[in-house]
């Protein structure tokens, strides 16, 4: 994750050359840390921080670019920072078909609404809307850069590869920033797994238009097979899953009681089934009695 910094002596540079230093590093009494990294300047009075919280008990952590007087170092017209962020999806699986097939680029206007990159080719899209954020995703678990003021003129590019990778992604977009410091850059990055609701728990509480919509992420089919799936699917597998059993057995038990469900429906196909298969004998008889030029009186 890299940013671009253009300064009052129009030189461009890049926070991954430059040297951080850990200045604070607090606990608070509910288990959640906050870092501070300082990029300092030949002005003592001028200096960057990137702040850090990661909660105790969550996979949110919390970003906040803070500048400090920087408009004595950058260049006064800066209302902006060119975000840079790749990410290399590493091979979990001795075979790549389910991995390559879930392995997506996906983002969120601010609308809501969710697009994602091919997940079997090289693509790449330019995005000027604005969005509410970026995920690299792969089968099992997704990093999730949220802006909360947007990310603007973004461009993402997905390419499979091999060599014990899967995908390679790069997003690059641009950030409002104050360098005053009157006001920060806050960011979020979802570093976790893809689990229905996990995900869907970031939503709530919070006012619809605020909402991430995260659970996009976790790939549900069709529309109809969806609802099937959270309605049905997803509540039986966690109130299964939270006995303590095995997953093979929370698999076997959901196989039965859907069996079960789906029984009334299919009823009259397995008795349709059965009656052919009794009346199978009689009409080869029949078949065999009179040949296909005779037909009607075979019908």
């Amino acid at each position: 994750l890299d940013f671009t910094l253009a300064t009052n002596t129009n030189k461009a540079l890049q926070t991954k050359m430059l040297y951080f230093t850990a200045v604070s590093k607090t606990v608070d009494k509910s288990g959640n840390t906050t870092l501070v990294m300082r990029l300092n300047t030949t002005k003592a009075d001028s200096y960057l921080d990137f702040v850090y919280t990661l909660p105790a008990d969550d996979y949110m952590v919390r970003m906040s670019i803070q500048p400090h007087n920087m408009q004595h170092v950058l260049a006064q017209n800066i209302s902006n920072l060119e975000m840079q962020w790749n990410q290399k999806i590493p091979q979990q699986e001795k075979g790549r078909k389910f991995e390559e097939k879930y392995a997506q680029l996906q983002y969120m206007f601010l609308d809501g609404e969710v697009e994602e990159l091919d997940e079997a080719d090289h693509e790449r899209k330019d995005e000027s809307t604005p969005l509410r954020w970026v995920a690299h995703k792969d089968q099992y678990f997704s990093t999730v850069l949220i802006a909360n003021d947007g990310l603007k003129s973004t461009k993402m590019e997905s390419t499979p590869v091999k060599g014990g990778y899967i995908k390679e992604y790069s997003t690059k977009a641009s950030l409002p920033l104050d360098i005053t410091g009157k006001k920060s850059t806050d960011l979020r990055l979802y570093i976790g797994p893809n689990h229905y609701q996990t995900l869907k728990a970031y939503d709530k509480g919070v006012n619809k238009a605020d909402r991430l919509h995260l659970q996009e992420l976790v790939p549900l089919g069709w529309k109809i097979v969806a609802w099937i799936n959270k309605i049905l699917v997803i509540p039986m597998f966690n109130l299964f899953s939270s006995w303590g059993m095995h997953i093979g057995i929370v698999i076997l038990l959901m196989t039965l009681v859907i069996k079960l469900i789906i029984l009334p429906f299919v009823y009259s196909s397995y008795k349709s089934s059965a009656k052919m298969r009794v009346l199978k004998p009689q009409l080869d008889e029949i078949n065999a009695k009179y040949p296909p030029e005779r037909m009607q009186e075979r019908q």
